[in-house]
Formats: C-alpha cells, structure tokens, sequence
C-alpha cells in the first residue's frame, strides 16, 4: 500500500512539472525596412542599435564599426543601407561603396548582446566576386550598451563562411555555441577581393531549465514525507524486542 502512494505521488509530481522553456529565435534584418534601429553618432565611432521581442523574451544588439588600416584597428562608421549594413573606413576616402570589404583595408562589425545567444546563420548582399567572411563568437564582462573596449574580450568560436555573389544566406554556429560578442569581418583564406552588406543575423537564446510549479513542489514534498513514513515503520516493526 505504502509502495502504491509513493508512486502515485512521484506520477502526480511528474504530470504537474512544468514545460521546459523552448529557445527564442530573432530574425535581425539590417536593412532600412527591417527592424527598426537607434543611431548613436554621425561619424567613425558611431553605434546602431536594435532591439526584438520573441517569446516574451527580448534581445538588444549594439553595433559598431571598426577596420585595419596601415596594419592599426581604427574606428569607422557603421551605416544603414536598403541591403543592409555596411562600413566607411578613413581609408575608402570618397571612393566607396558603402560595404564591408577587404579591399585596400579590412572592415569588420561588432555585435554586443543584451543576453547570451547563439548565432545560426547570416544573410549578405555580394558588392564584388566574393563575399567570404570570418565569424567570431565569443563573451565579455562589458556592458552590451557600452562603446566596446579591448578588456575582458575572450573569442571561442571561429568560422570562416565562404561565398561568392548575389544574395547569400549561410549557416554559422550551432545552438550549443553560444555568447553575447559577435565579430564580422570581410575576407577569406583565398586572397580575393571580399565585399557585401550584412542583411540580416539569425540569434537563438537557450532554453531555460524548467522549474517546478508550486503544486509539484507540494506534490515533491508529500512524496518526501511518505517515504519517511514507510521508512519509520519499517524500522518499527524490524525493531529487535527487548526483554524487560
């Protein structure tokens, strides 16, 4: 009889747990008709930030502009276009096409994210014959709404997408890789000309554990409390007699 309740008290618990939390996806499209942005800045330095809501859940991304120029990381201007977004660097002088390219110096975008994620896949706008890239996920202790600083910087996932052009949307990193930095740069390992507008990021936040409801807490803890009771009579009736 006691073995019957325990586990009708254990079922009970199990049908009353709560549903594991599912993942949130985000769909960030950068162009001028997609997700809506808040500009910081007019010039090289400047930030762009965007904020969705997916399952009750919120992500913000803050991002800036940065290129290798003469061999130096300088600071350069992230700018919203219909294909997305692209860089002017000092070094495009008034040549440029607005893109993030490795043509003459080498652009890169920074992500900052309100929260841990993953980033699964990205979509670019080709500007020359190639359109490879390295992604680099990884964390930092910095505030996501702060201009982004050299401390605290620790990458752990790499991955070099390649491509050629048009319109091109790849796969980068699983689910289970996941951080609040993410860092675009132009170019490959094959020495071409790499130029694109980044359209759109794809961002999946984990799932969260699930936690007991109060009625499986009380359930948990009644099956708890008969399983000392059978354990104190069980001790009862094993006592050895004691002779007076």
């Amino acid at each position: 009889m006691m073995t019957k309740m325990i586990l009708a008290a254990a079922a009970a618990a199990t049908l009353l747990t709560a549903a594991p939390a599912s993942a949130a996806q985000f769909v960030f499209n950068f162009g001028t008709g997609g997700t809506a942005a808040t500009t910081s800045g007019n010039s090289y330095g400047n930030s762009q930030t965007f904020t969705l809501v997916s399952g009750g859940e919120t992500l913000q991304l803050r991002v800036s502009a940065f290129s290798v120029v003469n061999n130096q990381i300088v600071q350069a201007f992230v700018g919203r276009y219909d294909n997305g977004l692209g860089v002017i660097n000092p070094n495009d002088g008034g040549s440029n096409y607005h893109a993030v390219d490795n043509i003459g110096s080498t652009d890169f975008l920074v992500f900052q994210l309100s929260k841990v994620a993953s980033v699964t896949s990205a979509t670019t706008v080709a500007y020359a014959d190639d359109s490879d890239f390295l992604a680099r996920l990884g964390s930092t202790q910095q505030a996501w709404n702060q201009a982004l600083t050299s401390t605290n910087i620790n990458f752990t996932s790499d991955k070099q997408v390649t491509g050629n052009g048009g319109t091109l949307t790849r796969s980068l990193f699983a689910t289970s890789s996941t951080g609040n930095l993410l860092l675009v740069q132009a170019g490959g390992t094959d020495n071409l000309a790499d130029a694109f507008k980044l359209r759109s990021l794809t961002f999946v936040t984990p799932a969260a554990a699930p936690v007991p409801e109060p009625a499986t807490w009380a359930m948990m803890i009644a099956g708890f409390g008969l399983v000392g009771t059978g354990l104190r009579r069980r001790r009862s009736k094993n006592a050895p007699h004691v002779l007076a």
